[in-house]
């Protein structure tokens, strides 16, 4: 197995690690990570972080589902007075994200995952947005 990346460092390291494949993470971090530029170390950090690509979504009521087209991450806001609230939650990665008497949530999402609104109480002026990943072949387009 051998991916390209500049001068193929990725297949080296692989090619240096065991035969099974056992000692691979050692052969990556010291032979690829170690010898990237400065401009990929500051872009592969980057990667699964939001990017400044985002798609507005339409609110539906509590408990609307929403398929993420692409990793990246969901946020909602609205304006939340006295006992309102609002939240995220993906039953497919198990995680929640809710906010009693907060105006943002933010949950990181991959492709094809759902992921469910609620929100209750006082709450008003909602906003939803999918924003893709840095690195997500739709932030790319």
């Amino acid at each position: 197995m051998s991916v390209y990346l500049g001068n193929n460092l990725l297949a080296g390291a692989i090619d240096a690690a065991n035969q099974d494949g056992s000692n691979i993470t050692n052969s990556f971090s010291t032979s690829l990570v170690n010898n990237m530029s400065d401009t990929a170390n500051i872009y592969m950090s980057g990667i699964s972080m939001p990017s400044d690509t985002a798609v507005t979504l339409s609110v539906g009521a509590a408990g609307t589902v929403y398929t993420a087209p692409a990793n990246g991450w969901v946020g909602f806001s609205c304006t939340v007075s006295n006992s309102g609230f609002i939240g995220l939650y993906s039953q497919n990665l198990g995680i929640s994200s809710q906010h009693a008497g907060g105006n943002d949530v933010y949950m990181p999402v991959k492709k094809n995952k759902n992921v469910s609104i609620s929100y209750g109480g006082n709450v008003s002026g909602f906003s939803l947005r999918f924003i893709y990943a840095q690195g997500s072949e739709s932030e790319a387009s």
